[in-house]
């Protein structure tokens, strides 16, 4: 994946379903990257209030927290991720 080559990422937040077949150059879909690459995903946010607050801020960047239910043998959790400006 050519686009997270310079870059370490720890969590996926987006808003989208995964699509397959996609017409993307990469081989496998978004929820691949669970297993593939180590990397966490918080499905289905609604990211407009943070987008919102960025432009408010005039900022591109902040730091999200997120404090997932520990599951023992569990795949998924229910979270309430905060952003951080």
């Amino acid at each position: 994946m050519r686009f997270l080559a310079d870059r370490d990422v720890s969590v996926l937040v987006w808003d989208m379903m995964d699509a397959f077949p996609h017409h993307f150059a990469v081989p496998w879909t978004v929820h691949a990257a669970i297993f593939s690459l180590g990397v966490a995903l918080i499905d289905n946010c609604d990211l407009g209030p943070v987008a919102r607050a960025c432009v408010e801020e005039g900022r591109r960047e902040f730091m999200i927290v997120v404090a997932p239910l520990v599951i023992p043998g569990g795949t998924g959790s229910p979270a309430n991720p905060l952003a951080l400006f």
